[in-house]
């Protein structure tokens, strides 16, 4: 029951018209992960980047990076709505130097309009030394591949930021960039892949790390939760951004 009552809810926020039926079975993905990605699309729901298993030596992100190269995941998951099963897909890299999948960390929002999964930065552990990634890639859920990768050089890396996507923009908050906590903030326009600061008037936020965002509106979003050297370091707190107005309220 618990299943099938999440199966709906997960088609209605991806937009479907009816509530999705998928019986009573016990479903799982056949991969397990940590730190990864979910996403509900218009017919199937998928998990992408993080770990497919640790161990106590795994936890810490400076202890030893080099054991991460053998569990993180290459790999995409997708189950069906319709018939619950669950597949892995492996998805080769668009270039030999970065795969988008061998992170953990990043910030990957899904974009309903052009049914794309934007992947923001994450620590790639495809190296040694392992590395922050101030990359931002695109998932096509459809041809399930990946379609695009833009690179900010003038940026550095970062990973545990937060993002989602509020028309055709994809909001990016805050992340640890190496040596703290960060509370920038990005506009990365999802036609031409420009990336802006965001200019902004109100209380922010802080600086916050492994937090959650989501698009409330055509205009608004919510940043909630996650570490703060502002707040914290542990919040609970709930901030709305207005894009129209470039301004937030708590």
């Amino acid at each position: 029951m618990v299943l099938k009552i999440l199966l709906q809810a997960s088609a209605l926020a991806a937009g479907l018209g009816s509530f999705v039926q998928v019986g009573a079975q016990q479903i799982s993905f056949t991969t397990p992960r940590l730190n990864h990605n979910l996403h509900a699309t218009s017919n199937r729901i998928i998990t992408l980047t993080g770990h497919m298993s640790f161990n106590e030596h795994d936890l810490a992100l400076d202890a030893n990076l080099t054991r991460r190269q053998t569990i993180i995941t290459t790999s995409v998951s997708a189950m069906d709505y319709g018939t619950g099963k669950t597949a892995d897909h492996t998805v080769p890299a668009l270039n030999e130097t970065f795969n988008p999948l061998n992170t953990f960390g990043a910030a990957c929002a899904y974009d309903a309009s052009s049914k794309l999964i934007h992947c923001w930065g994450g620590q790639d552990v495809s190296g040694v030394p392992a590395r922050l990634r101030n990359i931002l890639s695109s998932f096509d859920t459809t041809a399930m591949k990946w379609v695009r990768v833009a690179a900010y050089p003038e940026l550095r890396g970062y990973a545990g930021s937060a993002s989602t996507v509020v028309g055709s923009s994809l909001y990016v908050y805050g992340g640890y960039n190496g040596e703290n906590r960060t509370s920038d903030f990005y506009r990365i326009d999802l036609k031409s892949y420009a990336l802006s600061r965001v200019t902004v008037t109100g209380v922010s936020p802080g600086t916050r790390t492994d937090h959650c965002m989501a698009t409330l509106s055509d205009t608004k979003f919510i940043i909630h939760g996650g570490l703060s050297d502002t707040n914290g370091p542990y919040t609970n707190q709930v901030h709305i951004f207005d894009t129209q107005t470039n301004s937030w309220t708590d």
